[in-house]
């Protein structure tokens, strides 16, 4: 701008430049330059007055960012955001929310769809204690709540509320859809009902372990094991010397990634019982072995018959000597 009004007598208004300083920061200025004229009105020089607009080219800046993720937010097709107020009332909306509630942009626009209002009222104090949270600490604790959709039904959602910084009064509020979530564990939880019924008055335990042959769940339990409490346990810690060759079966199990079946032998309460055994290796998705799930069927009774009739020579020629307690026979 200077050259300009020094050589072509330019008189140059709110010019704005970066400029690179000799220690490599960027600074944003803006020029008002004009030429500087003698007597004669002849061109001896220009002059110029510089402003440092640093400071509020980066709050610009940081608007313009902000403005595109909250334009993307309430574009967003999968999470419903809304602008609202405490009454209320919701001053704007995306097509997620829309979808989500079963009311037209045009009802909304028309004030004909209030948060309140498509709430339950069983949830209301809790929304209202979100909204003093959000006051307090400037963002509520996301928590599952449900809407009232247009056609009558109620929708289950995940949902927060953060502040407008701009507007004390106004607030946004994010909210997922539930819906398949809550029903794929409705489906999990019959599922799992229907399991225990089926294993309630069956001889058949169930169990997962860790890498470290730790149980994770278990179901079905011998009354003593019961009582010991195995989470987080090892049959080593368990069952002492006893549960070491059970862990090493299981061990190859985990390493070789090949289940294995046989006939596991356990002392409890002092009266020695009988397991058909299973033990498969647990992948993961991307198919890493990371625990072991297994079942054990008591066969006792049908192993002590056997017994008896094999040694009143009723049956001969069958099954042989049994393994030590704690051992594992492979089929």
């Amino acid at each position: 701008p200077l050259t300009r009004s020094a050589l072509d007598g330019e008189t140059l208004k709110e010019v704005e430049l970066a400029i690179l300083w000799p220690d490599g920061q960027r600074r944003d200025v803006l020029i008002n330059s004009a030429p500087i004229l003698n007597s004669a009105g002849q061109r001896r020089g220009a002059m110029g007055i510089f402003q440092d607009i640093t400071a509020r080219k980066e709050s610009e800046r940081a608007l313009r960012r902000s403005e595109a993720r909250s334009r993307r937010l309430m574009e967003a097709s999968v999470m419903a955001v809304m602008i609202c107020k405490s009454s209320g009332e919701i001053l704007e909306a995306n097509d997620a929310f829309l979808r989500m509630s079963g009311y037209t942009r045009n009802e909304l626009a028309a004030g004909r769809v209030n948060w309140r209002k498509i709430t339950p009222p069983d949830y209301l104090l809790m929304d209202d204690q979100a909204i003093a949270e959000m006051m307090e600490r400037g963002v509520s604790t996301p928590y599952e709540k449900e809407f009232i959709h247009k056609k009558g039904h109620r929708v289950p959602v995940l949902i927060g509320f953060s502040p407008l910084e701009d507007d004390p009064g106004e607030f946004v509020v994010f909210a997922v859809d539930m819906s398949e979530s809550t029903r794929y564990r409705e489906m999990l939880r019959q599922s799992e009902e229907r399991f225990r019924v089926a294993l309630s008055h069956a001889s058949v335990t169930v169990f997962s372990m860790d890498r470290d042959l730790r149980y994770t769940w278990t179901y079905n339990l011998h009354p003593q094991h019961a009582r010991q409490g195995v989470l987080g346990k090892t049959d080593r810690e368990l069952m002492g010397e006893a549960g070491e060759q059970l862990m090493n079966t299981k061990r190859k199990v985990l390493e070789t990634g090949q289940p294995f079946r046989g006939e596991v032998i356990l002392i409890e309460d002092g009266e020695k019982h009988y397991y058909d055994s299973r033990f498969e290796p647990y992948r993961s998705a991307e198919g890493v072995i990371t625990g072991l799930i297994g079942s054990a069927v008591d066969v006792s009774d049908y192993r002590r018959t056997a017994d008896a009739l094999r040694e009143s020579g009723v049956v001969a020629g069958e099954g042989g000597e049994a393994p030590p307690t704690g051992g594992v026979e492979e089929e």
